[in-house]
């Protein structure tokens, strides 16, 4: 037996097929059946990606062309140079907050009318507004469900290997939230870090919005910047979305848009930090040679357990160090307590 809701569903794909009998229908992917499970509608979801492939099927009808000439989306070459940077630092600063290997890549920059952006938020998403200086809202988070169980997953100590278990028909806890809190802040302190090194404009994590169609910043026709990334942790996987008003970005319009000659940065402070901290956290094998010589084969041959070795060395003679084949420090052989010690006298000169 079927409710309202799933009828009305079938009747939605009755009417698609009904209005073109010869076109095929794609299977849907995980994602779109769970978004269908929560209550999405299949006109909700094509709008959505109509965004994120930068299209628009409205922009054709004539609301959408009287729309389009009301705003347009301005080219902004630099800003993806910014979004670009933003991905390598917030790498390295999720990577630090949840102990695994993260990698965040950009995956499309587009125009798009505000309305359009709030309609393809699904339901089971969570939206971080972001302030300025002003304390005003300048920006918006959205996370999708994957990203919110991946990050959870993760920082209460998910075993490498395991799928995550997505739970759904249900709100986020407030520990959910606060998890997503911690990984929300990092990324608007890396804006914060990518957009200074050009434009002065900086975001502060606000709060987090339980339902994304209460997170109105802007008008429906408002232009937006709608920057998508693409977050990998271990075998988990998820995205997240960062939108801004053109209006928010004022003055600073005249820079984004000027053309990327080349990258001319300083170093990022953040990452060689990490990085450090990883290089000196690494093992190192040394080997204490206290001599070397030369023997005929023939003689090396003929060594039986109990056969002696002969050394010139003496107590005072020279200790080479070497760390792996390389040539490190001379040395002094030694004894500090029950152990046999070495005491580092000089570096071996390299050839």
């Amino acid at each position: 037996m079927m409710t309202k809701e799933q009828s009305g569903k079938h009747t939605e794909l009755h009417d698609i097929k009904a209005a073109n009998p010869s076109a095929k229908i794609k299977p849907l992917e995980p994602s779109q059946i769970d978004r269908l499970l929560r209550g999405e509608s299949i006109a909700t979801m094509n709008k959505r990606q109509s965004i994120q492939t930068g299209t628009s099927t409205a922009e054709h009808s004539l609301p959408g062309i009287l729309k389009s000439g009301k705003s347009s989306f301005e080219p902004l070459p630099m800003i993806e140079v910014i979004f670009d940077r933003f991905s390598a630092r917030n790498s390295a600063s999720l990577r630090k907050l949840t102990g695994t290997n993260i990698k965040v890549s950009l995956g499309s920059v587009v125009g798009v009318h505000f309305g359009d952006y709030l309609a393809g938020i699904p339901q089971s998403s969570l939206v971080a507004t972001l302030a300025g200086e002003t304390k005003e809202t300048i920006g918006l988070l959205s996370f999708n469900s994957d990203m919110i169980y991946s990050i959870v997953d993760v920082l209460l100590g998910g075993k490498r290997g395991t799928a995550v278990m997505r739970i759904t028909e249900r709100p986020y806890t407030n520990i959910e939230k606060l998890l997503l809190t911690k990984a929300a802040r990092e990324i608007a302190a890396d804006l914060s870090q990518s957009f200074q090194s050009l434009i002065p404009l900086s975001f502060d994590f606000d709060h987090l919005e339980n339902n994304p169609k209460l997170a109105v910043v802007a008008r429906d026709s408002d232009p937006v910047i709608l920057a998508r990334f693409k977050i990998e942790m271990a075998e988990r996987e998820g995205t997240f979305e960062l939108m801004l008003p053109y209006a928010s970005l004022g003055k600073s319009k005249e820079i984004l848009s000027q053309s990327f000659i080349g990258e001319n940065t300083k170093i990022d402070s953040k990452w060689q930090e990490a990085l450090s901290e990883e290089i000196a956290l690494a093992g190192l094998d040394l080997t204490a040679v206290l001599e070397t010589q030369t023997l005929p084969l023939k003689e090396v041959l003929n060594w039986r357990i109990g056969s002696k070795l002969e050394l010139v060395a003496s107590p005072d003679s020279d200790i080479s160090l070497f760390a792996e084949t390389t040539p490190m420090f001379y040395g002094k052989l030694g004894r500090k307590g029950s152990k046999i010690a070495i005491q580092i006298e000089a570096p071996i000169a390299k050839d």
